[in-house]
């Protein structure tokens, strides 16, 4: 297309009317500054965005029980990754950094250590070996049925509060199946 019809189709479009405003409005200003935030709040606002919830008192409700089955969703993938369950679970923290991890992610990380440990010192016993390696896999185990139990438990809150299009919006952000 040249220059002047593309003028021309402008020009037609300002003279219909309701559009000319259209065009002369400036963009809705942002609600802050999005070079002042961080990348969590730039997340967590893109996620509000995509969702729809424009009501605040509804972000409140919803935030938590999405942070919280985001959270559970990556301890189990970091669960599966063996250098990560083998004394790299250094995500341990949830939501609130100042919260302990659950018990059974905390007992997984020292038997992990338990066995790095064991690794590292070229001189441990076989039989020591064998006895760290199954209370490693027992932990595993254990957290991994524990942290299926959570997930699954707070995804199902969280269903249970969301729009069609918002678990649709939730599962292309990974944090619903």
């Amino acid at each position: 297309m040249r220059p002047v019809h593309f003028l021309v189709v402008l020009a037609s479009l300002a003279l219909t009317p309701g559009l000319a405003n259209t065009f002369a409005q400036p963009a809705p200003a942002p609600q802050q500054d999005e070079r002042k935030m961080s990348k969590e709040e730039r997340m967590w606002n893109g996620l509000r965005e995509t969702m729809g919830v424009t009501d605040d008192e509804e972000w409140k409700i919803l935030m938590p029980k999405i942070a919280r089955a985001q959270v559970l969703a990556k301890w189990s993938r970091d669960l599966h990754d063996a250098r990560k369950s083998m004394g790299r679970l250094k995500s341990l923290h949830g939501i609130n950094p100042n919260d302990p991890p659950p018990y059974y992610l905390q007992d997984l990380a020292d038997r992990a250590r338990e066995l790095r440990a064991a690794w590292e010192d070229k001189d441990t016993h076989p039989n020591q070996i064998q006895r760290d390696l199954k209370a490693f896999r027992e932990a595993r185990d254990k957290a991994e049925k524990e942290l299926s139990e959570e997930l699954s438990k707070a995804r199902d809150e969280l269903r249970d509060l969301v729009t069609a299009r918002q678990e649709l919006a939730l599962i292309m952000a990974g944090i619903l199946d």
